[in-house]
């Protein structure tokens, strides 16, 4: 929190008194928080003979395109590798490579519209290896999605300009999350937006 609200023109300490001062995430675990704990496992993809005939490209995928619902993403990955991640400028697709004890962090939507844009939210996808060796081992990994309290107010904060309310309206976490959801997916599990 305290390199985001440098980098943002705050002082040091901001997001971090705003998210004690507001009890930002006090339910985190709770009902009213959809910070979720998950586990991924992408199971091995047998050898077939047109991979031994002609190698080519793998042009399949285990994750479509997407960035994440919430503020942050940490994730946990093993010596498969993991996401590929889409460089915001020039839109080119590049592999978050493996490194052991590290945990790569997504910025997500949440984190863009109260950075005003600033931080990009993280959009990323998993495909299949194009290496037929890796192709038949498992990938396994583990995501902590973090979100603020569902009924957080979500905006930008005072960025000097760099975001505003036209491009990022005045939303709640629960709320976004929910419009997103029906947008992906036509649903909203019976809650009202």
């Amino acid at each position: 929190l305290k390199c985001i609200a440098v980098s943002l023109g705050l002082g040091v300490d901001a997001l971090l008194d705003i998210t004690l001062g507001l009890d930002m995430a006090k339910n985190i675990s709770f009902k009213d928080n959809l910070t979720t704990f998950r586990t991924l496992h992408y199971p091995p993809i047998p050898l077939m003979e047109s991979d031994e005939d002609e190698p080519g490209e793998f042009k399949s995928t285990r994750c479509g395109e997407h960035s994440d619902f919430g503020l942050i993403t940490l994730l946990c990955q093993d010596e498969m590798g993991g996401p590929e991640i889409q460089l915001p400028a020039s839109k080119e697709w590049i592999q978050a490579e493996y490194m052991p004890g590290s945990v790569l962090i997504n910025v997500g939507d949440l984190l863009e519209i109260i950075s005003g844009g600033r931080f990009p939210a993280t959009v990323h996808r998993v495909s299949v290896p194009q290496d037929p060796v890796k192709r038949q081992k498992k990938r396994q990994s583990m995501a902590l999605f973090i979100h603020p309290d569902d009924n957080e107010p979500i905006e930008p904060l005072n960025c000097g300009g760099s975001g505003g309310t036209e491009k990022y309206p005045r939303t709640t976490s629960f709320m976004y999350s929910l419009a997103k959801l029906q947008r992906l997916t036509g649903h909203t599990y019976g809650k009202e937006i």
